[in-house]
């Protein structure tokens, strides 16, 4: 791996595994970290976790143990196409938690609407409303 690429991937992994994955603000100094931006998925999924520990094990030693740390894309790069995915099957509020950890490791305002369009075009109309909507408390932030 290149040292401009190692360099990249780490200072976009930042925070522990858990903080990456259970909406924990991972830039402390971010103008779009409120309290109103935090989200009932994140604590519904840790919920989850708790009751079904099998799934909870498979996601800390699987998803986040080994396939968040390949080296083949960079985190702001996965978070895009997790993006991506989410916005396809219209899951709204996930896009929210992952739009702002987007933001928060690089991705900008105008790659989420480019976002937007591109989900519309390739995954429906309702898919990229649901994308919009899923980045409107960004937006509004970004226009005050």
């Amino acid at each position: 791996m290149s040292s401009a690429r190692t360099h990249r991937r780490a200072a976009c992994l930042r925070g522990t595994p858990a903080q990456l994955l259970h909406g924990v603000p991972i830039d402390r100094h971010s103008k779009l970290r409120s309290n109103q931006m935090t989200l009932t998925s994140t604590s519904d999924s840790a919920r989850v976790y708790k009751n079904v520990p099998q799934l909870a094990r498979i996601r800390e030693q699987v998803l986040l143990g080994d396939v968040w740390k390949q080296p083949e894309l960079a985190y702001r790069d996965r978070i895009l196409v997790t993006l991506g995915v989410l916005a396809a099957g219209g899951k709204l509020d996930e896009m929210k938690v992952w739009m702002r950890r987007g933001v928060e490791n690089g991705i900008t305002l105008d790659e989420l609407r480019g976002l937007v369009v591109q989900v519309t075009f390739y995954a429906g109309w309702p898919a990229g409303l649901a994308a919009g909507k899923a980045a409107l408390e960004l937006f509004e932030v970004e226009a005050k």
